[in-house]
């Protein structure tokens, strides 16, 4: 009888042990699949809520023959247009930790420029004046980041200084309505590329839904040409954005090892409990 089941002992342990085997190089396969084929984590939907860029007043060719004029731009998301966008999260292939990053948005600006010139003005425009604009930036972001296991994926947004939304606005002309250097044509404001990023952390709120509420200042720049070209900036101000994940969870999966380790310590708690 003792020899019986020392036998069994021996048969059930062997056995143990080809399942704890079999068991592992299924998690292992299963988490070799899963890096190979979760290319793409998740999507970051954003609303911009409300953007106020401004800085120290800059030359622009505005006056006489372009003569220079001491002009002070502002740049505010509009209040009557939704400007929204989206973050593809795509993680890099063979790794944990390190994220694709696409960023597109479609954000509605009221743009300001005023003559703050104690000497020159604007041409054929009073004093003080102001030039009114409103348009549509579009604008794109690329680049690539890594995540520590307890950040959440909305660190990914909004783009860090290294990695500036930048694009076109549509349309980009200003029609003045005036031949500022006499040649017989009306001259117009042309702008060429707006480029925004974040400067330092964003503020997070999170929200019972599970979205969040985002605080961060901006710096922004603006280039463009009447006939001699122009560029406005550095732009500053603070912008307030809301965000939803959508088709991920807000911290990162675990890769394979979390996987094969998770699996293990399962593994040999059920052994010990069967035993």
């Amino acid at each position: 009888m003792t020899r019986r089941r020392h036998l069994h002992s021996q048969t059930g342990g062997k056995k143990n042990v080809v399942r704890i085997f079999l068991a592992v190089f299924c998690l292992l396969t299963t988490a070799a699949a899963v890096d190979a084929s979760s290319i793409h984590v998740a999507t970051i939907k954003t609303e911009i809520e409300s953007l106020y860029l401004t800085g120290v007043p800059v030359n622009m060719p505005l006056g006489q023959g372009y003569n220079p004029v001491q002009s002070l731009i502002v740049i505010q998301e509009s209040l009557s247009k939704a400007s929204q966008g989206m973050s593809l999260i795509s993680r890099v292939p063979g790794s944990t930790t390190d994220f694709y990053v696409t960023s597109f948005f479609d954000i509605f600006l009221d743009m300001s420029l005023t003559d703050v010139d104690s000497v020159n003005d604007f041409f054929g425009r009073p004093d003080g004046s102001s030039i009114q604009f409103s348009t549509k930036a579009k604008l794109k972001s690329e680049y690539t980041t890594s995540l520590n296991a307890n950040q959440s994926l909305f660190s990914l947004f909004p783009p860090p200084e290294q990695a500036s939304l930048s694009g076109k606005l549509c349309p980009s002309k200003i029609d003045l309505g005036e031949d500022l250097n006499a040649d017989g044509k009306k001259d117009f404001i042309k702008f060429d590329t707006f480029s925004i990023s974040m400067i330092g952390s964003p503020i997070f709120e999170i929200l019972p839904d599970g979205s969040v509420v985002l605080n961060f200042n901006l710096g922004g720049s603006l280039t463009g040409n009447v006939n001699p070209p122009f560029t406005i900036g550095p732009l500053y101000g603070p912008t307030t954005a809301s965000a939803e994940l959508i088709g991920g969870p807000a911290v990162p999966l675990p890769g394979s090892f979390g996987l094969l380790f998770s699996g293990l310590f399962g593994l040999i708690f059920w052994r010990k409990r069967n035993n």
